[in-house]
């Protein structure tokens, strides 16, 4: 009889290792599971990679099966995607005979690890758990936090977790991501750390805003030139005061800079660019594509998109239907005039199948008007001024703001 077993692996459970910034250890970070692996600030992290919970997900894909953790992944191909399971098979395919038991050794190649939450921005979709600086806000709105002074405070521990256990030994590349990875000191000490024992070959991954280019008197990029594959992926969502305002604490003079120099430097540095889309900036993306791309260091494909679904006041879902028409169209006009990578081309595609899945305008256009007359009131911004084309449908009164 032929064998009837799909192919659902995915490499990560056997060689990747993903912390939050709390420790808690998950199969990877486009994971769909509440409930962690282990937690490397609380356990042996050589013990939880070989745990029961690990080894069940690595024996459900042996055998065809859909761990439950994988949902994302899995969905996304059902929807046509790329996913980031086939994305990381393909990168990965020198190791894939690795994935023959539920069992796997303790060689760690690819290191996800968000130390903490500190961040410089609190961009509008965001929350304290994933930057520090909301806490100001929260404090002047009466919403408690879990820590005072809204910093997670395991970033230590999980450095020394890494170093004990010799992680970083083993490691052909590491993603860092935040918070703000560029202003957390325990990456600083992370990437000294290799450079000290010289693992230039070890591959340097980011996703940054782009807002810091040293930290403690260290410039990142004469340290990123000793390695031999650096890829730094910005956060660019909007350009100018709408930038700003979703990403308040920013300043897009100086993004806009240190982003020239990055990709002037392309073949160092590697950048790309992501567009976080949700609400705010979807009627925006092709005339930010188009402020990138003038700038001829950047090219179309060099920049993705990535969806905001949570909070549902802040999905692309929430927009009127005359505004889905016109992005359609102006997007579709856009796949039309580029050919763009599978990949790149994928993530259009989806962010127009989910913004056209669902309609939920009247039942959180009230929620979302609340929500932003509360900040633009207590940070001084004004949605309606920076976003005229949108206030017609979404009206934020705002007396305190400038």
């Amino acid at each position: 009889m032929a064998n009837t077993i799909r192919d659902t692996k995915c490499i990560l459970p056997w060689i990747h290792l993903h912390t939050h910034t709390n420790g808690n250890v998950h199969v990877c970070c486009n994971t769909n599971a509440t409930e962690p692996l282990g937690n490397i600030v609380k356990e042996n992290v050589v013990e939880i990679w070989n745990n029961e919970k690990y080894k069940k997900i690595r024996s459900q894909m042996i055998n065809g099966e859909e761990p439950s953790d994988c949902k994302n992944c899995f969905n996304s191909e059902r929807m046509g995607m790329y996913s980031k399971r086939q994305r990381e098979n393909e990168t990965w395919k020198h190791l894939e005979h690795l994935m023959l038991s539920d069992t796997a050794d303790f060689a760690i190649k690819h290191l996800d690890i968000n130390f903490n939450n500190i961040c410089n921005f609190k961009c509008r979709y965001c929350d304290p758990s994933l930057s520090h600086s909301w806490a100001a806000d929260y404090k002047k709105l009466n919403i408690p936090l879990v820590f005072e002074n809204g910093v997670t405070p395991y970033a230590d521990q999980m450095y020394e977790a890494l170093v004990k256990n010799n992680v970083l030994d083993s490691l052909e590349s590491v993603f860092f991501c935040g918070g703000e990875p560029l202003l957390m000191e325990n990456h600083l000490e992370t990437l000294l750390e290799l450079d000290r024992k010289q693992r230039y070959d070890v591959k340097l991954l980011y996703i940054t805003n782009l807002s810091k280019l040293s930290l403690k008197g260290h410039d990142y990029l004469e340290i990123w030139k000793k390695f031999s594959d650096v890829n730094v992926h910005v956060s660019i969502d909007c350009t100018g005061p709408k930038f700003e305002y979703i990403r308040n604490g920013s300043k897009w003079d100086t993004v806009y800079s240190n982003l020239i120099t990055l990709f002037s430097n392309r073949e160092i540095y590697k950048p790309k660019i992501g567009i976080t889309v949700s609400m705010f900036n979807a009627l925006y993306i092709v005339e930010t594509i188009k402020a990138l791309t003038a700038t001829g260091v950047i090219n179309i494909d060099d920049i993705a998109l990535q969806i905001v679904k949570n909070p549902n006041i802040y999905s692309v879902q929430m927009l009127p239907q005359i505004l889905k028409k016109q992005i359609t169209l102006e997007i579709t006009e856009l796949l039309d005039n580029n050919e763009l990578p599978i990949f790149f081309k994928s993530r259009y595609d989806h962010f127009l199948n989910y913004m056209n899945h669902a309609d939920t305008y009247e039942e959180n256009k009230n929620e979302f008007i609340k929500t932003t007359h509360m900040l633009d009131s207590i940070r001084h911004e004004s949605f309606n001024n920076t976003f005229p084309e949108l206030a017609e449908f979404f009206d934020v009164k705002c007396n305190s703001a400038i």
